[in-house]
């Protein structure tokens, strides 16, 4: 079953340095062989993923992810299940600039109520300028 989990954490590193990039290569290595795709967007002092691949899978990353120091007050949505992937041509994509801080932030206080939705906004936001 293909399905996608989204997340929001605080990071304990400045934004864009080699924490990032580190989740970044560990994520190039790892994530092919679990089936995982995804996003990883960086705003000021947050993160927002979206992952998305077999269950088994995206439950073993976010057990690794639980306990990753570089981040904490971690707020996950469900797990759903999927049709399609929102993200299939990234094994992590990464966006970083300040100008979606504020939807990122805006996550953090009210949880949509789907993932897809997520997904898209994060896709639009992410199209239109947010890319490195």
């Amino acid at each position: 079953m293909l399905a996608q989990t989204f997340y929001v954490s605080k990071s304990t590193f400045a934004p864009h340095n080699v924490a990032d990039k580190d989740i970044l290569h560990q994520a190039d290595q790892n994530n092919p062989k679990l089936e995982l795709t995804g996003c990883l967007f960086r705003a000021s002092n947050l993160y927002a993923q979206i992952l998305e691949g077999p269950v088994q899978s995206i439950e073993t990353m976010m057990r690794a992810i639980r306990l990753d120091a570089r981040h904490y007050d971690i707020l996950e949505w469900p797990m759903t299940e999927t049709s399609e992937r929102a993200f299939p041509e990234w094994s992590m994509g990464y966006a970083k600039k300040e100008i979606a801080d504020a939807e990122l932030a805006a996550f953090g206080h009210a949880q949509p109520r789907q993932i897809s939705e997520i997904a898209e906004v994060l896709r639009n936001v992410f199209e239109a300028g947010y890319k490195t």
